[in-house]
């Protein structure tokens, strides 16, 4: 299992808010899951990235305003990540470069 930080930046309408993702993955595509920690919270997600980067990820995240449920899709690079969470009518841009990258295989 290899583990992926980024260093991310959530674009809102209220402004720019930063924190961190971690992803969890066997083999770079399929099903995986991760955290996302901003606002001081820390937010469990579930995706799945294709072999082409094509990432789609469900994920509840606490803000200001309460708990909101999130679908996103973007894409994953070699060295950076762009995902657009929507939330109903709200949308925000999340945007991240690779800080780490850990196998966890022993």
């Amino acid at each position: 299992m290899k583990k992926y930080t980024y260093t991310i930046t959530l674009t809102t309408e209220i402004g720019s808010k930063s924190g961190t993702l971690e992803r969890y993955t066997q083999n770079g595509y399929g099903s995986e899951h991760g955290i996302i920690n901003i606002l001081g919270e820390t937010n469990p997600f579930y995706a799945f990235v294709d072999q082409n980067g094509k990432y789609s990820l469900n994920v509840s995240l606490k803000t200001l305003m309460g708990n909101r449920e999130f679908d996103g899709v973007g894409y994953v690079y070699p060295d950076k990540l762009e995902i657009m969470l929507c939330s109903g009518r709200n949308s925000c841009l999340m945007c991240g470069t690779i800080k780490e990258v850990v196998s966890e295989d022993e």
